[in-house]
């Protein structure tokens, strides 16, 4: 799974979701009770995000039981 921040915008699977709904996608993949390498989640942001919009995500994942990964771009 992909979860992408734009600004206070949050993607998750390239669909729009409020924090409430990431909540309940992440706790659907029941992530705590999978292997290690299937509780990854992708996660990209863009330099216009807001610190607390990064901070929701990331507790909402560590929340889950997933393990974030982040994605950066090559310059």
């Amino acid at each position: 799974p992909t979860l992408i921040l734009r600004d206070e915008e949050m993607l998750f699977n390239d669909n729009p979701v409020t924090l409430e709904e990431l909540n309940a996608r992440l706790g659907a993949l029941n992530l705590a009770d999978q292997e290690p390498s299937k509780r990854i989640i992708m996660l990209e942001s863009t330099d216009s995000t807001r610190y607390e919009v990064y901070f929701h995500a990331l507790a909402a994942i560590d929340a889950a039981g997933g393990v974030v990964a982040l994605v950066e771009e090559e310059e």
